[in-house]
């Protein structure tokens, strides 16, 4: 049950999270779970507002910056409307295309690296409302091949040796995002859209890698891993996050601490606890599993 206290600001005339990563209670949230809680929107005021009211409500939502982490941004608000209520209520709003469209009005749509972070935040999301969950894959000049398990089984990746990656201004500031957002984790690589996690953990473990996995099964399934369990007993074991469009997966780096190593979709190359991630949001009915490959130590580059 939410307890918070929301009224309109008056200067502003709108309502403002009362719990968010500039606020003292922030630091006290260790789960995505936690932090999910806090920012619920009550059903009252979903209910009572407008629909461009309840889009300054989605677009100010504190944990927005899931929405980049996973393999397309349609992926990652399909992934959030599943626990941000305001989010879900605007997408089922008839006049929700009314809504984007006056706010490209006000800001323009084309983004800029001189926008500020939020601002390129917020135009990003409404491009992909815009149209209407389009394929990301579409905008990438991605080269599909293959890289093969240690037992020889072909798997399909992404190319992305040559495709363009965020600006250096933009990468310092999803790292501070994440480091606002996030507490406790340590960033060990910078943002970059030319690997992900599955790519990390289960094929180069190494911040030059280009290849971008979106399906890392065979792994296991041509048993060059082996199952361990729902829990890890060993350093350097791969952890694997079972899901519909939120699968992720990641190294083992501290197995008495309980801390994994893993790359956020597009985002930083994280240290961080194997539940304090956004692919973690139903710690009730959401497991995860390792694996073990011949105890072989990653080495980290």
């Amino acid at each position: 049950m939410n307890e918070l206290t929301w009224t309109k600001n008056a200067q502003m005339g709108k309502y403002l999270y009362p719990v968010n990563q500039a606020s003292a209670r922030w630091q006290t949230l260790e789960t995505l779970t936690d932090k999910i809680e806090a920012c619920a929107v009550p059903d009252y005021i979903i209910q009572e507002l407008p629909t461009e009211e309840l889009l300054e409500l989605v677009l100010d939502y504190p944990l927005n910056i899931n929405i980049f982490l996973y393999t397309s941004m349609a992926d990652g608000i399909r992934n959030i409307a599943t626990y941000n209520p305001t989010l879900r209520a605007f997408l089922n709003r008839n006049d929700s295309a009314v809504a984007i469209q006056s706010f490209f009005n006000n800001y323009g749509q084309e983004i800029s690296d001189s926008d500020s972070w939020e601002i390129f935040l917020k135009k990003s999301i409404m491009r992909c409302l815009l149209e209407e969950f389009a394929p990301t894959n579409d905008e990438f000049n991605e080269i599909i091949t293959n890289v093969q398990t240690p037992r020889g089984t072909n798997v399909p990746v992404y190319d992305r040796s040559s495709q363009e990656d965020l600006s250096e201004d933009k990468k310092k500031e999803f790292c501070k995002k994440m480091l606002d957002t996030y507490q406790g984790i340590v960033i060990m690589g910078e943002p970059t859209l030319k690997y992900n996690c599955h790519s990390f953990a289960w094929y180069e473990h190494s911040k030059r890698n280009t290849y971008w996995m979106n399906d890392p099964s065979a792994y296991w399934m041509d048993e060059s891993y082996y199952f361990i369990g729902d829990s890890a007993t060993a350093d350097f074991q791969r952890i694997y996050y079972p899901g519909t469009n939120n699968e992720h997966s990641g190294i083992v780096y501290d197995c008495n601490g309980q801390f994994v190593i893993s790359k956020w979709g597009p985002g930083p190359l994280v240290i961080h606890k194997w539940n304090v991630c956004p692919y973690v949001f139903d710690t009730v009915n959401q497991s995860v599993k390792f694996f073990e490959e011949n105890n072989k130590m990653p080495d980290f580059q």
